[in-house]
């Protein structure tokens, strides 16, 4: 009755055209002592949420991967908000884009050569999952940035590296649907259904899962943002934390009681980036297939078709069934320099039962792309903000994620049937 249902609902799904209201404006002085405020009203009059503690004077490297999801985001613009970090672009000059970022006082004591963060990064004096990396104030992704000049604001210039002194301005624009967003439904299995569910509850159908996920991992910046909460948002993933939040942290923002824990949803093309045979075709980020960890996501139009299953102890039959995929990429080497082709092709994914499920993606409209776009990693989520709860096989109810404040747990989903996330984003 249940899918029927269902079925019946999907035949229903209206197309929602989306609309924008409500404006801040953020502006960090990017200068030791430099003031951090906040306007409510263009510009005209400002607030001050905090100060900068070490300003930046440069930007990672273009021929080193650092921050690559930054490559789906805009010029001089927001590509990632999060409770320990905001990723700012400059440009793409080479392989990698170029980036610099705000972070929050625990940040403090990270490495200084941990690029994406210390080495080009203004350190402010804010906590993390507050003011401007929580839901307060934090910025959508998309959300661009200006240099102030006298009575102007102009976007950054391609070839911009930050000077001490700069008054650095981000325009937050908040994305609001035309009708209130209920919750995001997953149903957390090959082939489940992703979907908006509005307050007058119609749906739209966002997307379809690829991979459940099963576990939970060790996440940088977990620990700064309370269980079911979203830790960061960016073109390649939205993070749902699911530790507390602590508040003495150590190297790497680890608390020394506990361990920071989170999963993460990600969209299948972020697992697909620059393959090579140095790393077995699988892409930079393809071990998330396999992991526990990660919720796997593909467009709408897309169905996983499975061409083998092995189960996790069959371990002879999984390495023998990877040779042979690995040969038929390593006779295709088209799928370097054409990446569209990616969608269709064999590939190895972990189930819930850590089963090893071989098949391909058959999408429908090979035009569609979930990386930088849609719902979920478009610009419609903030840091700190949304509620998830999840429904546990035989349970019959939502229950809130419980807190798991020991790191990493691999199997701690594995009963998991479905997941809602109630949508606080606005």
């Amino acid at each position: 009755m249940y899918i029927k249902f269902l079925l019946i609902i999907l035949c229903l799904i209206s197309t929602v055209s989306m609309a924008y209201a409500g404006e801040y404006w953020i502006k960090i002085q990017n200068v030791e002592e430099g003031e951090i405020t906040v306007s409510e009203d263009i510009g005209n009059s400002w607030r001050t949420v905090g100060k900068v503690i070490a300003p930046v004077n440069e930007l990672t490297e273009a021929n080193q991967p650092g921050f690559t999801a930054a490559d789906y985001g805009m010029d001089s613009s927001v590509v990632a908000t999060a409770v320990n970090a905001i990723h700012i672009r400059i440009s793409k000059p080479g392989q990698f884009s170029r980036i610099f970022s705000l972070l929050p006082v625990e940040c403090s004591a990270l490495d200084k050569d941990y690029k994406s963060y210390r080495g080009s990064a203004i350190i402010t004096d804010i906590n993390g999952e507050k003011g401007i990396f929580g839901k307060e104030y934090a910025p959508y992704i998309g959300s661009r940035v200006y240099l102030s000049k006298k009575d102007s604001l102009e976007l950054l210039s391609s070839d911009y590296i930050p000077q001490r002194g700069d008054e650095i301005v981000i325009k937050v624009v908040s994305p609001v649907l035309e009708k209130p967003i209920k919750h995001i439904w997953i149903q957390n299995k090959i082939n489940g259904y992703v979907m908006i569910v509005y307050e007058d509850l119609s749906i739209s159908f966002a997307a379809r899962v690829l991979k459940p996920v099963a576990g939970i991992g060790g996440f940088t910046g977990a620990s700064l943002v309370g269980s079911n909460h979203i830790r960061a948002n960016h073109p390649g993933v939205l993070e749902i934390s699911t530790s507390k939040r602590f508040c003495n942290l150590g190297p790497d923002l680890n608390p020394s009681e506990g361990g920071q824990s989170a999963f993460q949803i990600v969209p299948f093309e972020h697992t697909f980036e620059y393959p090579c045979k140095e790393n077995k075709f699988e892409g930079f980020f393809g071990y998330a297939r396999t992991s526990p960890v990660y919720l796997i996501l593909m467009p709408s139009s897309c169905v996983f078709v499975e061409k083998k299953r092995f189960s996790s102890k069959d371990k002879d039959g999984i390495i023998a069934e990877r040779d042979a995929m690995e040969k038929t990429r390593g006779e295709n080497p088209e799928i370097l320099t054409e990446p569209e082709k990616v969608m269709n092709y064999y590939l190895e994914i972990k189930d819930r039962d850590y089963s090893s499920v071989f098949g391909r993606i058959v999408n429908f409209k090979p035009e569609e792309r979930l990386y930088g776009k849609g719902f979920f990693f478009g610009g419609y989520f903030k840091a700190g903000t949304c509620d998830a709860s999840i429904e546990r096989k035989d349970q019959k109810e939502f229950r809130s994620i419980p807190e798991y404040n020991e790191g990493k747990n691999l199997t701690i989903f594995e009963d998991v049937e479905e997941i809602k996330i109630y949508y606080t984003g606005y």
